[in-house]
């Protein structure tokens, strides 16, 4: 198994029905060629350590088991591991950068990037 891993995912528009898809109500999505990608690393302890370039490239931490909600856009990455650990994954501790062309804040799924799930 490899100690390290990179994936990426594009930003997302509503054509139409914003804000309807959590309603059940109808929606038409469609990518943007926008992308953001993440490269992981993985480490012998519990923590986690994340930078994101489009956010200054500054380290945020926490530890697995210990996630707390308002530590601002750390808390997309603390929400991923939450659930994989509710879903009986075993997650180890890992090093996280992200880079990102999606722009934060402009309506175009930049944290729906982030969270993409790989199969």
């Amino acid at each position: 198994m490899s100690d390290s891993a990179a994936a990426d995912a594009p930003g997302r528009v509503n054509l139409i029905g914003e804000h309807t898809d959590y309603h059940q109500g109808f929606v038409l999505p469609t990518v943007i060629p926008l992308r953001t990608r993440a490269t992981v690393r993985r480490r012998s302890d519990r923590r986690v350590s994340a930078a994101s370039t489009a956010l200054g490239g500054g380290v945020e931490e926490f530890e697995l088991g210990c996630e707390a909600r308002g530590r601002g856009w750390l808390d997309y990455i603390q929400g991923i591991t939450v659930i994989l650990a509710r879903e009986g994954l075993t997650v180890p501790g890992f090093d996280v950068r992200i880079e990102s062309a999606v722009p934060l804040g402009a309506g175009v799924s930049s944290s729906a990037a982030l969270e993409a799930r790989i199969r």
